[in-house]
């Protein structure tokens, strides 16, 4: 059998003497050995995050490796290989729905605190009893949830 050697378009960016990337119309293709295996687009940093530490898991190259070919700061590629090893592939795909929601001030509690505004404390006193900031009061005053009496 004869032994091929690895051929890498000129552009190819090597992680390490077998492991390389380069960019062709936006998308980012990955070679080991002058195969393809993955590829994603330029843009897509999910994608490039799952992709190399699924290369780092699989043994075909180091943090190190990538942290000195591409620049990545290496606490970044350990958590991304935490990330892959504790969570799984789709950690890196999932739809985060807990962002822009407030989890302190529950629906009970917005009724709670909307009674102890009607019966006249003030919004520190509020906040001290419910066991949130008074920041968090103001929130939900400002944005409609709670209502002030008027003087």
């Amino acid at each position: 059998m004869q032994l091929k050697l690895p051929l890498f378009p000129k552009t190819t960016k090597l992680i390490n003497s077998s492991l390389g990337l380069f960019e062709k119309d936006g998308i980012v293709n990955y070679i080991n050995g002058g195969s393809p295996i993955f590829s994603n687009a330029k843009e897509d940093r999910n994608s490039f995050q799952f992709i190399i530490s699924h290369l780092i898991n699989a043994g075909l190259c180091s943090p190190i490796d990538v942290h000195r070919a591409l620049g990545v700061p290496y606490r970044n590629i350990l958590r991304y290989v935490k990330k892959l090893r504790e969570e799984g592939s789709e950690a890196f795909f999932k739809v985060r729905t807990r962002a822009g929601s407030c989890y302190k001030m529950n629906s009970d509690k917005l009724q709670t605190a909307q009674e102890y505004i009607d019966s006249g404390m003030n919004n520190s006193t509020v906040a001290r009893k419910l066991g949130v900031k008074e920041g968090t009061i103001r929130y939900h005053i400002n944005k409609g949830n709670l209502k002030k009496k008027k003087k």
